[in-house]
């Protein structure tokens, strides 16, 4: 039973009729729309090319067909059992953003109702809520409520938790690529500088004493014979013999 609520997003409460549930949900974009290719062997090779690409579409519709017979066979045996052994139904409430037309699907709440016509009556009563009131606090993740309450923002999280979990989503994924390119994002703080550090140059030890004109550094004098342009000792030069 599909319902939508006050910002245009859709609902769908339903029954779970497998004890499972289906791993494979949607299948990926084809990068082409195949097109005409000729005899040639360049044209051989792109082909062959395009056919790679599309080799995880082909394997997502094979593992979807699959999937569906075993469901198929398997069907009449759950439903038997379900029918005459007290086994609970689950009742599955799945929601999908205004912004998606097509699939999209992401399961949000789940609660088991024992017997046919009990799970029936739960299935309207959830419909009648979310058409009238909203998803509300009641069918909230549990995660997502636990988290909202750590971070102390349960204020408005009836109205927010769907935007809000799809902001996560995306930013842990922004932190997984971050973290394999090795970069520091822009709102990591900056790393921590040791006491006496030189700034500039990064330099844990401090700053390089700074080498005044005639060759000496802190007072001592050089050691060796200025370079050509005296401004830098030449420890290596031969000295003269008075």
């Amino acid at each position: 039973m599909s319902v939508v609520d006050a910002s245009d997003r859709r609902w769908r409460v339903r029954r779970r009729w497998l004890p499972w549930r289906r791993r494979v949900r949607e299948v990926p974009d084809v990068p082409f729309d195949g097109g005409d290719l000729g005899d040639d062997p360049i044209s051989a090779l792109i082909g062959l090319f395009l056919l790679v690409l599309a080799l995880p579409a082909i394997i997502m519709v094979v593992a979807i067909l699959v999937e569906l017979l075993v469901l198929l066979a398997l069907l009449p045996a759950f439903v038997l059992v379900r029918l005459l052994l007290p086994v609970p139904w689950k009742i599955e409430l799945w929601a999908r953003p205004a912004s998606r037309r097509v699939l999209g699907w992401h399961l949000q709440h789940e609660v088991p109702v024992r017997g046919w016509r009990a799970s029936g009556e739960r299935i309207a009563e959830m419909t009648a809520e979310i058409r009238e009131q909203g998803p509300g606090r009641r069918y909230v993740p549990r995660e997502v409520l636990a988290k909202a309450e750590a971070d102390g923002s349960t204020e408005r999280i009836d109205e927010t938790w769907p935007d809000r979990a799809a902001d996560d989503r995306s930013r842990t994924a922004g932190r997984a690529a971050d973290a394999r390119s090795g970069d520091r994002t822009p709102g990591d703080a900056a790393p921590p500088v040791e006491p006496g550090a030189d700034v500039a140059t990064g330099s844990p030890y401090g700053a390089a004493p700074v080498r005044p004109a005639g060759g000496t550094a802190a007072g001592r004098p050089a050691s060796g014979t200025a370079s050509p342009d005296g401004s830098m000792p030449n420890p290596f030069a031969q000295r003269d013999e008075d």
